[in-house]
């Protein structure tokens, strides 16, 4: 016990010298000291004595090379922040002067995972030795990967939209972190197109529910061998299942055959496919192909999905309260787009249809499931028309660390119509959808989303009213870093209920806290008021943001007002690698003020969140509007 009290002791001495000689080598006091009162500061004795070995460590702990070389490259402390562009710009304005040029030659330029913080920062900081290891463990994505991936070649005409459209699709590939397309006048009417891109580091994993009773996580390699293909694997225990183990695994594949459609393909046991109801498990074998609108010059888009579930007794119940069932799935989709704009300001129309099918292999036995709409064959053929005017800007930390982040601007219009079989009932639905993304005039975000439909037969049924509203705020420096205000609301009704089960608040479509409350209704208002801050200090890649939260939410049977008005606050922080494909890692704390019976007031976690983008494409699977 004593050596120990000795050496804290002897710590603590040697931290208090460091502070004092911390103190006195600031350059208010050097400045008040004679030159040669410096100087022998600065000097060491020629036979030092064991006090003055540990100053002249302390000495080499305070020095600026010292300093320079461990903690300032650790943190980049002494770096300025990165110049980022922090207002919403428009890529398409950049390409516009060099519009109609020749393309003479395209140019790759790899920029290494780790080091550089931006696509034009050339100081790659390699002489950290676990920087140089981590480079060197990542194989590049291959040159022949990218080109499969651009809209254009050598020769064609510069193309304004075109790159912009080209520069968004190939920065949002899950391989690659950051993408910039580059024109280099040359001689006469041509020009050279220089295409910078930074690769995700392609290992990684999250731990996604970590305890005594139960884990969850999983392993996968986002870019096998700069191919653009990746694998996956999840493994899960749970003390309460039987059996403990499950697992699952998935294969992906970002560009099929240059055809820009994404395959995956899998198996799960972990309940990560869309299950048939809520409270039940299922594993699922799945096959998915997408091919978005990755440019507005694009025609056809689409995709199809296949899928087979059953239900898997995890707790082991009796017969007479077990779900056992099977069911498949397909689900198809086309669209076409007419790719000259329809009315002036560059309106643009799209006609969507999709076809979707759930099929019942084995129902449950339960004789008080046989009414249930959810365990009945069910298919629908929905049209829908999309009336689009749209651009994209980027910026910099709203939802992200510091990447380039693209968010839609514009407004868009769609009508649907279908006809639905459900639990042998044949119903007409029609929709109605406006959404709209607007910079406002204080340089903030607005975003809203107003959402009608009803269900037809013998009047008006299921009805759904959706409306949302977010607001972003402009980023405001403070300090070295900055911070945005986040705000918004969610109001979702159903006036007529026949096939719609009630809500509820419990997450993910409430509060955090609440799992398993028996609060519901058919009215649900949901708000919050969040403030971000960004902190500029980077620790080997790793970004921190800091925030506090106020979450509200109300339910209601009939209607939504003169219901309990429930709340939380929530404080937290977000610790995330924008060169690694990893979830944001959440350290939060919570407290919920007249919470209802089962729900605790404080809760402390940490987790993981996977990563919020915008959705980059103005067009996508036509769908019903959903209830939950």
């Amino acid at each position: 016990m004593y050596p120990r009290i000795a050496w804290i002791f002897m710590g603590m001495s040697v931290m208090g010298l460091a502070c004092i000689r911390a103190a006195l080598a600031t350059p208010y006091f050097l400045a008040h000291l004679p030159a040669q009162q410096i100087h022998s500061h600065d000097s060491i004795p020629p036979n030092p004595t064991l006090l003055q070995k540990i100053g002249t460590q302390v000495d080499s702990l305070l020095s600026r090379s010292y300093r320079d070389s461990l903690l300032n490259r650790i943190t980049r402390a002494h770096m300025p922040p990165p110049q980022h562009s922090l207002s919403f710009s428009n890529r398409q304005q950049v390409f516009q002067p060099y519009q109609g040029r020749v393309i003479r030659n395209i140019e790759m330029v790899e920029i290494p995972v780790f080091g550089p913080r931006t696509l034009n920062d050339t100081n790659s900081y390699q002489h950290i030795r676990l920087i140089r290891i981590a480079n060197r463990l990542h194989t590049p994505t291959r040159i022949s990967f990218i080109r499969r991936a651009l809209f254009f070649q050598p020769g064609d005409r510069v193309d304004a939209q075109l790159l912009a459209d080209n520069e968004r699709y190939l920065r949002n590939s899950p391989p690659i972190e950051d993408a910039q397309i580059n024109l280099i006048p040359v001689s006469g009417d041509s020009v050279d197109v220089e295409i910078r891109t930074k690769d995700v580091f392609e290992y990684g994993g999250n731990i996604n529910r970590l305890d005594p009773t139960q884990f969850e996580g999983n392993i996968f390699d986002k870019n096998i061998l700069g191919s653009g293909q990746g694998l996956e694997a999840g493994l899960a225990w749970h003390n309460d299942y039987t059996p403990h183990w499950y697992g699952e695994w998935s294969y992906t594949n970002w560009n099929l055959g240059h055809s820009f459609a994404t395959l995956t393909a899998g198996y799960t046991q972990l309940n990560h496919q869309p299950t048939i109801d809520t409270g039940v498990y299922e594993d699922a074998w799945f096959v998915q192909i997408n091919r978005p609108l990755y440019s507005f010059y694009t025609r056809f888009t689409g995709g199809l999905s296949l899928a087979y579930h059953r239900s898997l007794n995890i707790h082991q119940w009796p017969d007479s309260l077990f779900r056992n069932y099977q069911y498949g799935v397909g689900d198809l989709w086309l669209g076409y787009n007419f790719t000259q704009p329809v009315f002036q300001d560059h309106w643009h129309l799209a006609a969507l249809m999709r076809q979707y099918n759930i099929f019942f292999t084995r129902k449950p036995d339960a004789p008080q499931l046989a009414t249930d709409p959810f365990y009945h064959n069910r298919r629908y053929l929905l049209g829908q028309l999309v009336l689009y005017r749209q651009h994209y800007v980027v910026t910099h930390y709203l939802f992200g660390f510091g990447r380039t982040e693209d968010i839609p601007i514009g407004w868009q219009l769609g009508l649907s119509t279908a006809t639905e079989t459900y639990a042998s009932l044949k119903r007409q639905y029609t929709g109605f959808q406006l959404e709209s993304f607007q910079e406002t005039k204080l340089h903030g975000l607005w975003h809203g989303l107003l959402e009608l439909s009803s269900f037809w037969h013998q009047g008006s049924q299921d009805a759904i009213i959706h409306a949302a509203g977010e607001y972003y705020s402009r980023y405001l420096p403070l300090g070295r870093g900055g911070w945005r205000i986040f705000s918004g609301f969610d109001l979702l009704a159903s006036p007529n209920p026949y096939f719609n089960k009630p809500l509820n608040i419990n997450y993910p479509h409430g509060f955090e806290g609440y799992k398993n409350t028996k609060l519901n209704g058919y009215h649900r208002l949901n708000t919050y008021v969040e403030w971000r801050y960004y902190a500029p200090i980077r620790i080997y890649g790793f970004g921190f943001t800091c925030y506090a939260q106020w979450q509200g939410a109300t339910l209601g049977e009939t209607q939504l007002w003169g219901n309990r008005f429930y709340n939380a606050i929530s404080w937290g922080g977000l610790i995330r690698n924008e060169n690694l494909p990893v979830n944001t890692l959440s350290i939060s704390a919570s407290y919920y003020p007249a919470a209802p019976p089962g729900v605790k007031k404080w809760m402390v976690q940490i987790t993981t969140i996977a990563d919020i983008r915008f959705n980059i494409y103005a067009l996508h699977e036509p769908s019903l509007i959903n209830f939950e």
